[in-house]
């Protein structure tokens, strides 16, 4: 039988969907900043060794192969990025399957679920040392969860690799490196936080606070930053949960545009919360740039806590205030006095009165004493300096 001719019209059509098709593939692909499986043939190299053996020596016992290990990542640089990002997702392609199997061949006695676990983990340093050019990872290393037992390893072994101020524990490790991604990455951050639900955007908000206390010493953050930082704040702030209110006070501080509208809730949980939170909002009262004089009486009631740490924390607290707090000058010098009796004769400190109080009150008291003087001196500049003729 004949088959039927096809028009000349249903040939351009059939022509047309199939090149709408491939621009679309192209176009996803590029909107995906390279999320598609990754040829194992294209790995970039360097020194004529290739990424992959360069990641693994990051699990090497040899210290100096790690340090090297870190070098050549650095060298090789943004084309790392989207083959690390490869190695961290959760599904099959082949570029992982490649890496796993180096892996296998390395150590052997591993099994496959502490393959998988260390594999992550030596991606995830190999971002962290590539600062912001990992920005196009934040997604995967916001999913990353990597836990001590499954890499078998202290954390301590690694600090040659994360440096002295990386002294996490290992499934904070991913955290470490969305932090070092800089100031460029709040607005990545950001839109990740916005998109994540519950459960996932709390770590993020950890390593959004990170970068935007950094940047904030360099550059403050954009009002548009802001309100849309304290959108995503306004829900743990309207909450009960401890933890999440010591991170929202930190926040706090480098959000001047929200301070008036903050400070009655920071006075609020200075009262009722974990010693860590207590401290982290009367530090953030004293950071105040707008509403201070809410902040005084929260602070002056934490003068009469028993909690020497607390007190020494609303003491420079209210000497961040200036003049602002010149209403609780009497509390504080009245505390001053008190504390100058109790352990000094003459103006100097006396041991013999040190001995007759415990240990951590000997301590904590001459501590507490010195910061009171400080934060009156900077509270009434003019005393200070007729003190001082």
């Amino acid at each position: 039988m004949r088959r039927p001719a096809i028009s000349c019209f249903t040939r351009k059509r059939v022509c047309a969907s199939l090149l709408l098709t491939a621009a679309l593939f192209v176009v996803f692909s590029q909107l995906g900043g390279g999320i598609e499986n990754q040829d194992p043939a294209a790995e970039p190299s360097f020194e004529k060794r290739a990424l992959c053996d360069w990641v693994l020596d990051l699990y090497s016992d040899e210290k100096t192969t790690r340090v090297a290990a870190v070098d050549a990542i650095k060298a090789i640089g943004v084309p790392a990025v989207p083959f690390l990002r490869d190695v961290l997702r959760d599904r099959r392609s082949p570029y992982r399957k490649h890496v796993l199997n180096h892996f296998r061949r390395r150590h052997p006695t591993i099994d496959a679920s502490g393959r998988i676990a260390q594999l992550k983990l030596c991606a995830t340093i190999g971002l962290l040392h590539l600062g912001p050019d990992g920005i196009p990872a934040i997604p995967e290393l916001n999913e990353v969860r990597i836990t001590r037992e499954a890499v078998g390893v202290s954390h301590y072994e690694l600090v040659d690799i994360l440096g002295p101020a990386y002294f996490w524990t290992l499934q904070d490790i991913a955290k470490g490196a969305l932090a070092r991604l800089g100031h460029e990455a709040i607005n990545p951050l950001l839109d990740a936080a916005e998109r994540a639900n519950e459960a996932r955007r709390f770590p993020l908000l950890g390593s959004l606070l990170a970068n935007a206390r950094a940047g904030a010493m360099n550059r403050p953050l954009s009002l548009e930053q802001q309100a849309r930082i304290h959108a995503l704040l306004r829900p743990i702030m309207d909450g009960d949960d401890d933890y999440e209110h010591n991170i929202a006070a930190r926040f706090i501080v480098i959000l001047p545009r929200y301070h008036r509208e903050a400070a009655p809730w920071l006075a609020l949980i200075t009262q009722n919360s974990s010693r860590s939170t207590r401290s982290s909002a009367t530090q953030a009262l004293g950071q105040l740039q707008f509403g201070q004089e809410q902040a005084v009486p929260a602070l002056v009631r934490l003068l009469g806590e028993t909690d020497r740490q607390l007190q020494i924390a609303a003491a420079r607290a209210l000497g961040n205030l200036g003049s602002h707090a010149k209403s609780a000058t009497a509390r504080m010098t009245a505390l001053s006095e008190q504390l100058r009796d109790i352990y000094f004769t003459d103006e100097k400190p006396d041991p013999s009165k040190l001995s007759e109080i415990r240990h951590s009150e000997q301590t904590w008291l001459p501590v507490l004493y010195d910061t009171l003087s400080r934060a009156l001196d900077k509270i009434n500049p003019e005393q200070a300096s007729k003190k001082q003729r």
